[in-house]
């Protein structure tokens, strides 16, 4: 592949002015040689100009919705987003998928072009599809991948055993393979063989409304898809006469939960900041009966945004009528001195109602104060992540709450020599004004 000719604008540098940031490498090349300019193939094909982003207020920005340190790159039709976040040394690296149904994302790569490469291949991955958001509407790549400029141009990146993954006819578990010890996408990747460790075949056949046909509780259910050891043999007799007419094989029920915990244990380290992988490891020693690991993990994964638990993909929900977390509802069986104990972790407790299904205002108004005592202390950093909580943990009750939130973020992040943070936290809310006029 011969290389793109560079920009004249040096969209680059322009950008890293603007965000007061430092763009990957990589991030750089995909501005510079205008590589946005092609028209994917793929789902994610539609590439944000950079004159948009060195907007005031970008119209991609989901403001409230998504963090404020993150900004769209790579688009579908449906609202979803590949963006790159801004850490705390300014760098701008690491790319997360956003979905806007509900705000969930997770790390893809930190190179836009291991996410592109995911992307490409994620149907090729063991296990059975679970779309990270729903795909676009009769979505299906026009023509192959290979044609795709964007698709070639993040491929080149990587050893040419990458690239042969395009046309060899590779088993999903090599495929697998070779992306993990090339470190493309690793967190997505190991998400993928998660799930596939923990399928249960006769799950893709039982709905709400199966459910409800056997006087089933779905709630129960979906713990019995996460746990195939929760279900009683009554019940699995109810389902497996209802799917008599499947042919469902002996094993329908298994599941892999010792490679499902080696694959969170490396994204416990890889990204630490996500609630699944703790939670998982958590359930992992619970069933193990090491309550006191258990107990550890869980209180690290109630720490993590709730907007990173991946709870529906993983069949981890059933437990929000009890807690706001998975995490939390999992100590509340196991250990309710820790809860008891922590005025924090209570607030994810209290009991629910029709009115507050979720203490939004008070966790928010919680957050607020820690931040306040943070800075009153000169803590900048640890005023910051609050900030961050306020608005990301469980979210703010009502759009117009993200306005002060990200007005502070800028401030804090500024004095706290975060002035890429900070630029982009005033992006959000430039773009909170436009388009919710708060």
């Amino acid at each position: 592949m011969s290389a793109p000719k560079r920009s004249p604008h040096q969209w680059s540098a322009q950008i890293a002015e603007r965000y007061s940031c430092v763009l990957s490498d990589d991030l750089a090349d995909w501005f510079d040689a205008e590589i946005w300019k092609g028209c994917g193939s793929g789902e994610y094909c539609e590439s944000v100009h950079p004159e948009t982003l060195l907007s005031d207020a970008p119209d991609v920005i989901w403001p409230g919705l998504m963090p404020a340190n993150l900004l769209p790159i790579l688009g579908d039709s449906m609202g979803n987003w590949l963006g790159v976040r801004i850490d705390c040394e300014n760098k701008a690296s690491q790319i997360v998928h956003w979905f806007h149904g509900g705000g969930d994302w997770i790390p893809w790569g930190n190179r836009l072009s291991e996410a592109i490469v995911f992307e490409t291949l994620v149907d090729q991955l063991p296990g059975p599809r679970r779309a990270a958001a729903l795909p676009a509407e009769n979505f299906e790549r026009q023509s192959s991948p290979k044609n795709d400029a964007i698709v070639r141009w993040a491929f080149a990146k990587y050893p040419s055993e990458i690239a042969d993954l395009l046309d060899q006819s590779v088993t999903p578990a090599a495929v697998a393979d070779r992306l993990l010890r090339h470190s493309i996408a690793e967190v997505a990747v190991r998400f993928e063989l998660i799930q596939a460790a923990l399928f249960q075949d006769w799950s893709s056949h039982v709905s709400e409304l199966v459910a409800e046909s056997l006087e089933l509780d779905w709630n129960q259910v979906v713990n019995w898809i996460f746990d195939a050891d929760q279900m009683p043999e009554s019940a699995w007799q109810q389902i497996e006469g209802k799917l008599n007419h499947r042919k469902l094989d002996d094993d329908c029920r298994d599941q892999d939960w010792d490679t499902a915990a080696m694959h969170a244990r490396a994204c416990q380290s890889l990204a630490p900041d996500l609630s699944w992988p703790w939670d998982l490891i958590g359930y992992y020693n619970e069933r193990l009966g090491k309550r006191s690991q258990a107990v550890a993990a869980y209180g690290q994964g109630a720490m993590q945004s709730t907007f990173t638990d991946q709870s529906v993909r993983l069949h981890m929900h059933f437990t929000q009528s009890t807690a706001a977390k998975f995490s939390i509802a999992r100590l509340h069986e196991i250990d309710r001195t820790v809860i008891a104990n922590n005025d924090y972790f209570q607030l994810l407790q209290e009991s629910r109602s029709a009115e507050e299904p979720l203490p939004l205002r008070k966790v928010c108004e919680y957050w607020m104060r820690v931040a306040d005592d943070y800075q009153h202390h000169g803590n900048l950093k640890a005023t910051l992540d609050s900030l961050m909580r306020a608005g990301w943990d469980l979210g703010a009750e009502q759009i117009a709450d993200y306005g002060p939130i990200l007005e502070k973020i800028e401030a804090v992040a500024a004095d706290a020599g975060q002035v890429g943070r900070s630029r982009l936290a005033a992006a959000h809310r430039q773009c909170l004004n436009r388009r919710y006029g708060v």
